[in-house]
């Protein structure tokens, strides 16, 4: 199965996290892509 995530805002900037610098793109706050990814890692072991 694969799973998209697609956002309107956020530019190149990590989904839920913090601006890093002033000139850098705002991050986008509709997913927090530390969770996403976590959520899936949890389902499958080694």
């Amino acid at each position: 199965m694969m799973q998209l995530y697609l956002t309107k805002d956020g530019g190149h900037a990590w989904p839920g996290s913090q601006k890093v610098r002033a000139k850098a793109d705002t991050p986008s706050t509709v997913i927090n892509a530390n969770d996403v990814i976590w959520d899936f890692f949890r389902r499958y072991t080694l």
